[in-house]
């Protein structure tokens, strides 16, 4: 007979959305592995936050801000509290080219990546130790 044990946990989701209607941009939801059930906990306002990235600890959340062109594209930086589920915007920064679609936070929290669809590069953004990314190197292919 094989049995296992174990802890239930509880959670955290982000979900980032388009807001050209009614959405604010990113959703914190808490989600009960025992019960299955997901309840809304909080919500930060940021255009377009097609894809997201946690860093590791948890600490910070990071946003890429699609703009079809209309003006350069961004990404967006949140400090994230574990006990509450809140988001706490701490800025946003170019991306270094239109349409950005991928971030990301190296292992030791120092840079943030970001890849631009339109623009066609990538782009290396230092990390404050407040979590907050700094001005952007372009990386061009061409």
């Amino acid at each position: 007979m094989l049995s296992f044990s174990g802890f239930a946990q509880k959670y955290y989701l982000f979900i980032g959305t388009y807001t050209q209607k009614d959405s604010k941009g990113i959703y914190v939801y808490r989600f009960d592995a025992a019960n299955g059930d997901v309840k809304p906990v909080g919500t930060a306002a940021t255009d377009n936050p097609s894809y997201l990235a946690l860093a590791p600890g948890g600490k910070f959340l990071y946003a890429v801000n699609e703009t079809d062109g209309a003006r350069p594209g961004g990404v967006s930086a949140f400090a994230f509290d574990k006990t509450t589920g809140q988001l706490r915007f701490l800025n946003q920064q170019k991306s270094g080219g239109d349409d950005p679609c991928y971030v990301s936070v190296d292992a030791h929290r120092k840079w943030l990546m970001v890849a631009n669809y339109n623009g066609g590069n990538l782009s290396a953004l230092p990390i404050l130790t407040d979590g907050s990314p700094r001005r952007t190197y372009t990386i061009d292919p061409a």
